[in-house]
């Protein structure tokens, strides 16, 4: 039996690598899985969100950080002997906790694998700089790299390097639960999942929706208060026609349920790995509008054709349009928003996604 050290934050914080963490190990224990044993280390971090603290604090969390988690892998390392660790990635900053952490793992001769959540590899492996060289760097170091989308695979095939395959997210065995009740989708109402924050498109999505009549716009997921207040102003100087509930942070079944009862699902997200909430959206049925970033196209995509609907990021105009257009044709959006729920059911579905790291971990 193969012995996997699982290096990540714990399964109950925030973000979709935590979601990623807690539905490997809920996946392990209830199916008792006995083909490998895995420890999970959890690195948790001083903060969320550190992107909004100044420049001086996200130095000073980094390096903390860094050192702590640096220090509980070698101790971890040096009790256990494993044949792989396994590190989650969100890559940006962590570019440089990344290659330490490899370096560390291969002075004590096990095997490291790195699994990237972001759509950003390419970009930095294009680039120049010392993100560049310290990402080059842990590729090449790496016993195997784990992406989520097709131009991030491609990006480290074109540059040399064959130690790499591509495994997309899969979606919470709760939601197969969730699918056996009876619930009623509700008419015009459009459901935001995720961080309260300007990178998640939230702006947009209020503005857009501020015009459109007799509609309900809840927005799910953690706030920030400085973002939180800043939309409140908006609405309070432009208005908003129809209702607009912040809903917070909420347990997933709840989230679900709402997936099951929304007439559409948008996320006008800039930049994104490969999305939990896309996929879930998909499983739960819910017509879905986002942007073409990250793996969001390839998820959506059965038999090159679209089972979504996609708008430029930033454009208010254009998802307003695509919005009414929805509401409109409610027709055509349940029946892309089926066949997007047959795809999550035949690729992202917990059993097929955890066999693939099971066979990988056994290599």
């Amino acid at each position: 039996m193969k012995s996997v050290l699982l290096v990540g934050p714990p399964p109950s914080g925030k973000g979709g690598v935590a979601i990623w963490i807690k539905i490997v190990l809920d996946y392990l224990k209830s199916n008792n899985i006995k083909a490998v044993n895995v420890a999970h280390l959890a690195i948790e971090r001083s903060v969320s969100l550190t992107h909004l603290l100044p420049t001086y604090k996200r130095l000073y969390y980094s390096i903390k950080d860094y050192t702590k988690g640096l220090r509980e892998l070698f101790i971890a390392l040096k009790k256990g002997k494993y044949d792989k660790v396994h590190i989650v990635s969100s890559l940006g900053a962590g570019v440089l906790r990344d290659w330490l952490y490899v370096t560390t793992i291969n002075c004590f001769k096990a095997k490291s694998v790195v699994h990237y959540h972001c759509g950003t590899l390419p970009k930095t492996l294009a680039g120049k700089g010392f993100k560049k060289v310290l990402l080059a760097s842990t590729l090449k170091k790496s016993y195997k790299s784990i992406v989520l989308d097709e131009d991030s695979y491609k990006a480290i095939k074109n540059y040399g390097l064959d130690n790499v395959v591509k495994i997309g997210n899969s979606f919470n065995q709760a939601i197969e639960e969730i699918a056996k009740a009876a619930i009623e989708r509700k008419e015009r109402k459009i459901l935001f999942v995720g961080h309260n924050v300007r990178e998640k498109g939230i702006f947009e999505l209020v503005e857009a929706c501020s015009s459109i009549e007799n509609i309900t716009l809840d927005i799910f997921g953690p706030q920030n208060n400085v973002i939180h207040n800043a939309l409140h102003q908006w609405i309070k100087d432009n208005g908003f026609k129809g209702e607009i509930n912040f809903k917070g942070l909420q347990p997933q079944v709840e989230i679900y349920r709402a997936m099951r009862e929304a007439t559409l699902f948008v996320l006008p997200t800039y930049t994104e790995g490969f999305p939990y909430v896309i996929v879930e959206a998909m499983a739960n049925g819910c017509p879905i509008i986002t942007t073409p970033v990250g793996a969001i196209e390839e998820m959506l995509t059965l038999d090159k054709e679209l089972a979504g609907y996609l708008v430029k990021p930033k454009e208010v105009a254009g998802l307003r349009k695509q919005i009414e257009y929805c509401l409109e044709n409610i027709e055509e959006a349940g029946i892309k928003a089926e066949k997007a729920k047959q795809k999550a059911y035949a690729e992202y579905s917990t059993s097929a996604i955890m066999s693939k790291f099971i066979n990988l971990w056994n290599e």
